[in-house]
């Protein structure tokens, strides 16, 4: 399903004409990591608790959360007005 609607994605920026060479480079480096998720998923599915899916949620978005921190304080203001600027020094 995921991958499905990570395709459909794609199609949908292409028909709108904003299909860029460096949106093409993004999807067929992310194509692998959503399979790859997919299939991790469908594999644990059934096999760990409601408290460990709790747990590797909170990390994987505290992950997220902590790398998207750095990527602003690093490069910068990434093209989206924040809602308060990070101090960063």
């Amino acid at each position: 399903m995921a991958v499905a609607i990570f395709l459909m994605t794609a199609a949908w920026i292409g028909v709108n004409g904003t299909l860029e060479t460096e949106t093409i480079k993004l999807f067929v480096l992310g194509l692998p990591m959503v399979v790859a998720g997919t299939w991790l998923g469908l594999k644990l599915f059934g096999r760990v608790t409601e408290k460990t899916f709790r747990r590797i949620v909170l990390a994987l978005l505290f992950a997220s959360g902590a790398v998207s921190s750095f990527e602003v304080c690093a490069i910068g203001d990434p093209g989206i007005v924040p809602i308060r600027r990070l101090n960063c020094s």
